[in-house]
């Protein structure tokens, strides 16, 4: 990183410095919020947390290499940067590194898809060009400024992931990174908490327009939402792309579940990749369009994507002996356990579904997750094993319809039980919210019947 110093920083951000001068003539290279990790020539901002107080480590990260700290409470340590707000102070300095940098910023959001979709992008994109992406689902109002504050200086092209669980974080977010691409993966019923409702939820995804004076909307085609959108696009100034399966910009066709043919500027190209189900045919089409976008060759960026496998987690299929195994433990909402349940349509053998609460979804949870259940057995799961107070409809629907289901209070009972089940040529999908832990029927299953 070069060409801004702290100083040129901290005048354009309210506070008051106190420390040597010649402090203010360092290059800034990045913050820290965490004293345990590198603090070398970095600032090191405190956040105050429920658990934690930064304020606490200011010292820690000047003895480690902090240049200087960031604070709301003036501490006795020097070099500091005293200012009202040390969260807003974040965002300004993630705002202010973006203004400097200026790279081109993808956002991506939606009820579902956003992360897989993003870390396709930056597998892809890294092939044409200098790209980074928000890590992991460092996608809130600490970690998309943090990752955003701490790119590269020659970044071109940077790729920003943006959840939300309430009204105003998508306005947020989007104040600071300035969208050139919004993708909007899918809009559905999730952190209805916060959002109290599918309206919500898309007002809350699509305010990122407000951010964007020129631009792309790319879209699902297949959203309830889709002539919403593209109305509200087109009243900004900005081009709005559907793609899906009836997609007018891109289309695709699944011709099983791992082979795909995709349409875009008259050509058609057939694929086979390592992620499977129509909705990864989502995920790659938000990707070419993109590419596309760029200037890019959108059939090179297929081949690239051959080589790009499924994350843990996130619809990650293993063989694990005899058996099938379908990961998507990482989280939960309606949107998305109905994509991976549609995957069992296509398949042979036995199915069985193990699925755990989805949270957060407010007065609609019980409605919700007895629809799951219905969905469930028109798919052909042949067994399904709930665990969660909320996952108990599910289990209640699935026996009305006249399917095996059986409910469980622990994870251990559920997963002695499955283990006694399982045999060759089963197929199993694991799924629930994070914090319902499904990764430990993952692990357990692996344990027994792995090599």
């Amino acid at each position: 990183m070069q060409g801004l110093k702290l100083g040129d920083l901290f005048s354009r951000i309210k506070g008051r410095f106190v420390g040597e001068e010649t402090v203010l003539d360092l290059p800034y290279k990045g913050i820290t919020v965490d004293s345990r990790k590198d603090c070398w020539q970095k600032l090191f901002l405190a956040l105050k947390g429920e658990r934690f107080d930064g304020h606490d480590f200011a010292l820690e990260a000047l003895q480690k290499g902090a240049w200087a700290v960031v604070l709301s409470k003036d501490i006795p340590c020097s070099p500091r940067f005293v200012v009202d707000d040390t969260l807003s102070t974040l965002h300004n300095i993630a705002f202010l590194w973006r203004s400097w940098v200026s790279p081109f910023v993808v956002a991506v959001t939606g009820s579902s898809g956003k992360t897989t979709t993003k870390e396709m992008l930056n597998f892809v994109l890294s092939r044409f060009s200098h790209c980074e992406a928000t890590k992991y689902n460092e996608n809130n109002l600490i970690g998309l400024p943090l990752n955003l504050a701490n790119m590269k200086y020659n970044t071109q092209i940077f790729i920003a992931e943006m959840g939300t669980n309430s009204p105003g974080e998508i306005r947020r977010l989007s104040s600071i990174v300035l969208p050139d691409v919004l993708i909007v993966t899918t809009i559905g019923e999730s952190h209805l908490q916060g959002l109290k409702n599918i309206e919500g939820v898309f007002e809350e995804k699509i305010s990122a327009l407000n951010y964007m004076e020129s631009g792309y909307l790319v879209f699902n085609s297949e959203s309830p939402f889709v002539d919403r959108a593209k109305r509200m696009a087109r009243e900004r100034g900005i081009e709005f792309l559907s793609v899906g399966l009836k997609g007018e910009h891109l289309s695709f066709v699944m011709i099983d579940p791992f082979t795909f043919e995709f349409r875009l500027n008259n050509r058609r190209r057939k694929v086979k990749l390592n992620v499977a189900g129509i909705h990864n045919g989502y995920n790659v089409s938000f990707v070419l369009s993109v590419v596309n976008i760029l200037g890019f060759d959108w059939e090179k960026a297929l081949d690239i994507l051959k080589e790009f496998k499924p994350i843990r987690g996130r619809f990650l299929i293993e063989k694990v002996g005899e058996i099938t195994l379908i990961d998507d433990t990482y989280n939960a909402n309606p949107v998305s356990t109905k994509a991976a349940l549609s995957f069992f349509k296509n398949l042979s053998g036995r199915k069985i579904f193990v699925f755990g609460s989805m949270l957060e979804l407010g007065s609609e949870s019980e409605m919700l997750h007895r629809e799951i259940g219905e969905f469930a057995f028109h798919c052909g799961v042949d067994l399904l094993l709930t665990f969660g107070n909320e996952a108990y409809f599910t289990h209640v629907v699935f026996k009305e319809k006249g399917g095996n289901s059986l409910h469980f209070e622990n994870h251990q009972e559920l997963l002695d039980y499955l283990l006694k089940q399982l045999k060759g040529g089963d197929t199993v999908l694991i799924k629930g919210s994070r914090g319902m832990r499904m990764e430990k029927i993952v692990e357990g299953i692996k344990g027994c019947f792995g090599s």
